[in-house]
């Protein structure tokens, strides 16, 4: 499904007086539909800078992301036009990141709701009880569901973050550190929903903070270096 050529990223640091940051250089690998990768590394490697270059939040300097789309087939990811991409994101491609943005006056119940309501296309009362099913399961108490999100804490919120970017279902998964702030139990929660996505068919490549999680439920572990 997608296949990593010769990737490359660099950051102008303009406050060091323009020094150069070489954050990815020549990183290739491919990863199978239907696959779990991890990435592994030591901090600062460049693990996330290459999450992001998947989902187009930082253009590439260098080399090629072939992604095996439903609409386009196979298109280079790191070149895609904005429109393209935006469109992958609504009914193909997740990301699920350590932090929350939200708007401030939507409630937990309907932020987790929405992606079926856009993406999926169910009705808004259909949405709203699979919402409130995958809130239960990650320990949202139901006194919280009509809350706002920028109240909850950071465990909440990444829950909630999570939440969200799984619910639809998407054709490929990106998770960057979704557990960093949870709880053994919840992690636990985590682990068997990303199994469930799995066997259905969604493809995932992620960054764990808890070793123990890459050997439980991924299928390999590509080790990022300085030389890769």
């Amino acid at each position: 499904m997608l296949e990593i050529e010769q990737l490359s990223k660099t950051f102008q640091i303009h406050i060091l007086e323009g020094k150069v940051i070489q954050a990815l250089k020549n990183v290739s690998f491919q990863v199978a539909a239907g696959e779990f990768l991890g990435i592994s590394g030591p901090s600062g490697i460049g693990k996330s800078t290459l999450l992001k270059c998947i989902y187009q939040t930082y253009l590439s300097n260098g080399g090629r992301i072939l992604y095996d789309s439903r609409r386009w087939g196979r298109i280079d990811l790191a070149q895609a036009a904005h429109q393209v991409i935006l469109e992958l994101r609504q009914t193909e491609i997740g990301y699920v990141s350590q932090f929350l943005q939200v708007l401030p006056r939507v409630s937990a119940l309907d932020l987790v709701a929405e992606p079926l309501l856009l993406k999926n296309g169910l009705p808004r009362g259909e949405a709203r009880k699979m919402a409130a099913g995958f809130l239960e399961r990650l320990f949202i108490p139901a006194n919280l569901f009509g809350a706002y999100p920028v109240t909850f804490s950071g465990g909440e919120q990444q829950r909630l973050n999570l939440a969200r970017a799984v619910i639809w279902k998407p054709r490929l998964l990106l998770l960057d550190e979704p557990t960093a702030s949870l709880d053994q139990q919840t992690i636990g929660i985590v682990v068997d929903i990303l199994k469930e996505l799995k066997e259905q068919g969604t493809t995932l490549i992620g960054i764990f903070h808890h070793d123990d999680l890459m050997t439980s439920i991924m299928d390999r572990v590509y080790p990022l270096s300085r030389e890769n």
